[in-house]
């Protein structure tokens, strides 16, 4: 098949896709498999082909495919990481494990395949797996890669990861190089946080603002983290008005006793218990 006519097919498949003819799309596609032998193309061509199994519920056979191209192609990182992918999806995470590994064993300098592995070891609560897998990665990268946007994932990945451990310092250094080299940085109520723990209050302010005027009122748990900011900075009327945002969204403020670290001088005024549905965790 001509490359053009490859490129179109491929492109009429997605086309049919996200017209939800997952069944037409699969058969095109699997007509463009037979053609081609470039590994990268049969691997997107793989995926799409997943993804329309998954839509019509037919998980056995995508496995059944899956299986199939890891017997055909068992050193493809693209391939590996694709069935990694799926079996993390269906929840079977010994196997979607084993194979993330295989993928960073085979390519240790790809900071995708790193990053993503140590997501789901975190996800599979291995926090210090998830740790090592970043520290190996780095340490393997940092040289040779030092302007690969990659690794600015890997440092955040860490600092989210430090900041579940409540381990804040080591935390709040890497949440600001990350986000200082990270384009629409989404953490910014994290350091926000991070400042608040260290009664750093005008630098809590500044983060948390920059996360709202980015990110928008959307976010609940960025607004709470806001409203603490204000009464920190005596702007309680302020204050108030973030909580009741929240109590609107969330459909009740609960008040724990580290919150009310920030939140105290709510209660010796009374106003806090002027928020609707507020409830208090003492």
């Amino acid at each position: 098949m001509h490359r053009k006519s490859l490129f179109k097919n491929i492109r009429e498949a997605q086309n049919l896709f996200h017209l939800e003819e997952f069944t037409r799309a699969f058969n095109l596609l699997g007509e463009i498999e037979k053609n081609t032998s470039h590994l990268h193309l049969k691997s997107k061509i793989a995926n799409l082909k997943v993804q329309c199994l998954f839509q019509v519920g037919n998980i056995q056979t995508a496995k059944e495919y899956i299986e199939d191209l890891l017997t055909k192609y068992p050193l493809s990182g693209q391939m590996t990481f694709l069935a990694a992918s799926v079996y993390r999806k269906l929840g079977e995470h010994v196997k979607a494990s084993r194979l993330f590994l295989r993928c960073v064993c085979l390519y240790p300098d790809n900071t995708q395949y790193a990053l993503v592995y140590a997501q789901f070891l975190k996800e599979t609560n291995r926090l210090a797996e998830s740790n090592g897998i970043i520290f190996k990665s780095l340490k393997e990268n940092r040289r040779n890669k030092l302007h690969d946007s990659g690794l600015y994932f890997l440092y955040l990945e860490l600092g989210l990861n430090y900041y579940q451990l409540n381990n804040f310092s080591r935390a709040l250094v890497l949440l600001n190089y990350s986000q200082k080299n990270i384009k629409n940085f989404p953490f910014y109520d994290l350091i926000a946080e991070i400042y608040l723990k260290r009664n750093q209050f005008k630098s809590a302010y500044k983060n948390i603002t920059m996360h709202i005027k980015n990110w928008g009122e959307g976010d609940p748990d960025a607004l709470f983290t806001y409203a603490k900011t204000l009464v920190s900075l005596n702007r309680k009327k302020e204050a108030l008005k973030q909580l009741e945002k929240c109590a609107q969204i969330w459909g009740e403020v609960v008040v724990t006793p580290g919150d009310m670290t920030y939140l105290f001088p709510l209660m010796q005024d009374g106003s806090l218990k002027e928020v609707h549905n507020l409830i208090l965790e003492l």
